[in-house]
């Protein structure tokens, strides 16, 4: 309730369900498990690869000169002040360099001094075959509290996820791949306590991992950190949807000197001297 309470305030039109109420929108939902639910009819599925082509293909078409599979491997500073990157052997200037590097994000930092807590995890999805297929107007579903979360796939398939066995932290050059057994079946167990859709017939047609690049209070660090350097990190899985309102942000810190499409002071760095308050909505 105060979730929906707090998205209504900010123009997010979602609404509190109660939990039998939720099942006009999955119908499988063992709804006798919950106590309430949000619902927002106007979420959508975006494909994060697709959309990067997009940008990357504009980006060029104005004029950006967009090298993928260039790694950097050092950034210099001069006078306190961050004033370029070598890149494939080849250093080159810039006003700004703007570390957005997810995963590698603290490592990108390091080779600037500047020392991020930002942990790469491993999760992982399934791709599962439901025993009873699940339509594709059931909405992504999350069990808040658990951890456990599926959206349609098509075709009747499901994206299948959870926080079984939690998220060992992994080296973002290698990390594995495919989803191990014990974490696949012990998922399937949790989202088949919340819904009808998955039993023992359900199969795995295939398992996909990623990374999160995870601060100690799963929000990102967005700031001016030196002069010249720019870091918009640590988003802990969110960054893709924040991404539209953080690229406003970072182009008014290169171009104004400060952010004004928001306050952004609660996302600095310094605040991981203290105590922070973890977000509490992370899958």
């Amino acid at each position: 309730r105060e979730n929906v309470a707090m998205q209504n305030e900010h123009g997010v039109p979602s609404t509190y369900l109660s939990a039998a109420a939720a099942r006009e929108h999955c119908p499988e939902l063992h709804h006798e498990r919950f106590v309430g639910a949000s619902y927002n009819a106007e979420d959508e599925f975006v494909d994060p690869y697709l959309c990067l082509q997009g940008y990357a293909e504009a980006a060029r078409e104005r004029g950006v000169d967009v090298r993928p599979k260039t790694a950097v491997t050092d950034i210099r500073r001069e006078d306190g002040t961050v004033t370029g990157v070598r890149a494939a052997g080849e250093w080159l200037d810039a006003d700004f360099v703007v570390n957005a590097a997810g995963p590698w994000a603290g490592r990108v930092a390091s080779m600037a001094g500047v020392d991020l807590p930002i942990s790469p995890e491993l999760h992982r999805l399934a791709i599962a075959e439901p025993e009873t297929p699940l339509p594709d107007d059931v909405p992504l579903t999350i069990d808040v509290d658990g951890g456990a979360v599926f959206r349609p796939e098509g075709d009747g398939l499901a994206a299948v996820g959870g926080n079984a066995g939690g998220h060992p932290v992994a080296d973002p050059d290698d990390f594995p791949q495919s989803a191990d057994l014990e974490w696949t079946l012990d998922t399937l167990e949790a989202v088949a306590e919340m819904c009808g859709y998955f039993g023992p017939e359900s199969a795995v047609r295939d398992t996909v991992t990623g990374l999160y690049a995870t601060t100690p209070d799963a929000n990102p660090v967005i700031e001016e950190t030196l002069p010249g350097l720019i870091n918009a990190v640590g988003f802990s899985g969110h960054g893709f949807m924040h991404a539209p309102a953080v690229g406003t942000i970072v182009a008014e810190l290169i171009v104004d000197g400060r952010a004004s499409l928001v306050d952004i002071d609660s996302l600095s760095s310094d605040r991981f001297d203290g105590e922070v308050d973890a977000e509490g909505a992370v899958i």
